[in-house]
C-alpha cells in the first residue's frame, strides 16, 4: 500500500519499454528492487556469486546465463506477487556487453593517485578497473584521464574531483 507517500518517493530507478508504438513503465519500490535482485542471486552457483561486483552483478557471466537467470527471478517475482499470467521471457540484446553510452566513475584521490572506481566501489586496487559495460573507448579515456590528471599541475584538480562522466556513442 501506497499510504501517504507518493509514487515517486516508492519507485527506484523505473524502467521504460517501448514495443513499437506502446510504451509501458515498470516501476520497483525500493523494497520490491531489493526481492528482484535476492531472486536474481538466488541462483547463482558459489563461483558465480564470486565474480560478481556490486554494480555489474552479472556481466562476468556468459550472456545466455545471464538470460537464464533473469528470467527465472522475473517468473519468481511475478509468482511472489500474485501477478496474473506468466512473463514473457526477457529479449536478448542486440549488444550484451559494452553497451553504455554514458558512463561514470567516482574519483578518488590519495597518495598522488586518482582511482577512477566503476560506480561508488573501490574494491580495486587498480586505479581504473575494467567495466564490461562500458564501450572501451570510454575506459581507455578513463585510462589516459586518471593519468594527465594525477600528474604535476593537474594534481589540485584530481584531489577535489568526485566524478568523471563521459557521454558518448559506440
Amino acid at each position: 500500500p501506497i499510504g501517504t507517500q507518493t509514487l515517486a518517493e516508492r519507485v527506484v530507478d523505473p524502467v521504460v519499454l517501448r514495443f513499437g508504438e506502446r510504451e509501458i513503465t515498470i516501476a520497483f519500490t525500493a523494497a520490491e528492487a531489493g526481492l528482484f535482485e535476492r531472486l536474481l542471486r538466488a541462483d547463482l552457483s558459489p563461483r558465480e556469486g564470486a565474480g560478481a561486483r556490486p554494480v555489474e552483478p552479472l556481466a562476468h557471466l556468459d550472456y545466455q546465463r545471464e538470460l537464464e537467470l533473469k528470467n527465472r527471478a522475473l517468473a519468481s517475482f511475478w509468482q511472489q506477487h500474485g501477478l496474473a499470467g506468466a512473463p514473457a521471457p526477457v529479449l536478448p540484446s542486440p549488444r550484451p556487453r559494452r553497451y553504455r553510452t554514458t558512463t561514470r566513475r567516482r574519483a578518488r584521490y590519495r597518495s598522488g593517485r586518482l582511482q577512477l572506481g566503476v560506480g561508488d566501489q573501490h574494491e580495486s586496487s587498480a586505479p581504473v578497473p575494467e567495466s564490461l559495460l562500458e564501450p572501451e573507448a570510454h575506459s581507455a579515456l578513463y585510462r589516459y584521464l586518471a593519468e594527465e590528471l594525477a600528474a604535476g599541475p593537474n594534481r589540485p584538480v584530481a584531489a577535489h574531483l568526485n566524478h568523471v562522466i563521459i557521454r558518448g556513442s559506440y
